[in-house]
């Protein structure tokens, strides 16, 4: 099993421009400590930003940009559960 470094990566290069304040964060926070970045505070930070888009969840996603962030949304979700 891959370390959780290796996945906050892959998910940090692979979030839309619209988290990447957040992921930004995260990357100098990880220069610092890599072991402060967890898959759980990955998945806080990049929740609070969705959450701010309204009902994401319950309308049918219009752009490539809005598709992007379901899935991620939908995939940290279902990580946290396992």
């Amino acid at each position: 099993m891959k370390p959780d470094s290796d996945l906050v990566l892959h998910i940090s290069v692979n979030v839309p421009g619209a988290c990447k304040n957040q992921v930004n964060k995260m990357e100098a926070n990880m220069k610092k400590d890599p072991s402060s970045v967890t898959i759980e505070l990955v998945h806080e930070k990049l929740n609070s930003r969705y959450t701010r888009i309204p009902k994401l969840r319950e309308t049918a996603p219009g752009s490539d940009h809005e598709k992007t962030l379901l899935a991620v949304s939908q995939n940290l979700a279902v990580m946290s559960e396992e």
